[in-house]
């Protein structure tokens, strides 16, 4: 069944696995790590063999604390080292008892440091003192602790006072009005362009409507002579046509009368 289930070469490559690539996490202790190990390798004996006659077994007690003594940081093998503990020749509970010992070791210096660094950090906030300043801004006091006054801030309108030209309540009134003024000089203006002209301009706009206007009087003029003369053509037209059709019924009635 697990040679169905289990992966192939599943045997030897957890022990490769573990022999080179284990590693102690930093967020976890010497003995949770040690513990861990140990039951990774009760569970290689239920592994599938690589070979039908050899059987798959756990990894025996050098091997294990050879896998533990390369896990270990850096640091602390260098320790091992310096104080002469040989590994091989000790259990597996030795070894996580003195690598318990460098553990709580780092962790105390650790704690020192971040206290010496927090520390150093106050001191250099209380060592920082503040000059403060008179209201009128002709006296200059002494150095003296936060705690007593309040800094000065410079205003560029009051002076020295409580808050800075950008923080100024007066300045921002003054700005706003000024900004309301010009608006509403730039609205008159504008309405002022709208409805006025200079003389040259009304001039010359009279001047052009007057051309406009005697020109087209002119037009109406030439055309009314034009109808007028068109109107004598015709009269002249039918009177010529009216006597000469009396002047025919007058020869017909004295030829009728000499016959």
């Amino acid at each position: 069944m697990t040679e169905h289930i289990f992966p192939v070469h599943a045997y030897r490559e957890q022990k490769r696995y573990m022999r080179y690539n284990v590693k102690k996490p930093t967020d976890v202790c010497v003995r949770d790590f040690v513990s861990r190990v140990q039951e990774l390798n009760s569970y290689l004996a239920k592994f599938p063999a690589e070979a039908p006659n050899v059987g798959a077994v756990s990894l025996g007690e050098d091997e294990v604390k050879d896998i533990i003594f390369r896990a270990l940081p850096h640091s602390w093998k260098k320790q091992m080292t310096l104080q002469g503990f040989n590994y091989p020749a000790q259990d597996i509970v030795e070894m996580v008892r003195f690598s318990e010992r460098i553990e709580s070791m780092e962790q105390e210096s650790e704690l020192a440091a971040k206290t010496a660094s927090s520390n150093k950090k106050k001191s250099r906030k209380s060592s920082k003192k503040k000059v403060t300043f008179e209201s009128s801004g002709e006296e200059e006091e002494e150095e003296s602790s936060e705690d007593e006054k309040p800094r000065k801030k410079y205003c560029k309108i009051h002076g020295l006072c409580s808050h800075t030209t950008d923080q100024c309540r007066d300045l921002k009134e003054m700005l706003s009005k000024h900004r309301k003024k010009k608006a509403k000089g730039y609205k008159e203006k504008s309405k002022k362009s709208k409805y006025k002209y200079n003389k040259h301009e009304l001039n010359a706009f009279f001047k052009k409507n007057l051309k406009k206007a005697l020109k087209g009087k002119k037009k109406k003029k030439e055309e009314l002579q034009a109808v007028d003369s068109i109107q004598m053509d015709i009269s002249d037209q039918s009177s010529k046509s009216s006597s000469s059709s009396a002047q025919s019924v007058s020869s017909s009635s004295l030829s009728s009368m000499s016959s």
